[in-house]
């Protein structure tokens, strides 16, 4: 038997409401906006993306873990380094310019 968090009264345990108040009691909630049933750790609705506010609120801790901080990471490389990525699209049209020259020779000779 499962207890409803919100008024307490035992419920069967593949119960997924309440049978007294009707509250969910399987982790879930139900989307404010579309209706759609989501996971009761969700900040956003996955269907509609409506923000899962206070308006769905759910039986238990629904507090989420802090997120890590990201790691900082360069925009720009530093002053007299040079980014190899920027030459990547230079290069790969000078391949195909020689592969064409040297197809061309061939072809011709």
């Amino acid at each position: 038997m499962t207890a409803c968090g919100q008024c307490g009264t035992e419920n069967r345990d593949n119960a997924r409401f309440c049978i007294e108040c009707g509250d969910r009691i399987d982790g879930r909630l139900e989307c404010p906006s579309c209706g759609e049933s989501v996971r009761d750790t969700a900040v956003f609705c996955h269907i509609c993306g409506a923000a899962m506010g206070e308006a769905a609120t759910t039986s238990g801790p629904t507090s989420r873990p802090p997120s890590r901080p990201r790691p900082a990471t360069a925009l720009s490389p530093a002053p007299g380094q040079l980014d190899w990525r920027r030459w990547v699209p230079y290069g790969a049209v000078a391949a195909v310019v020689v592969a064409v020259f040297a197809i061309g020779v061939f072809v011709l000779a």
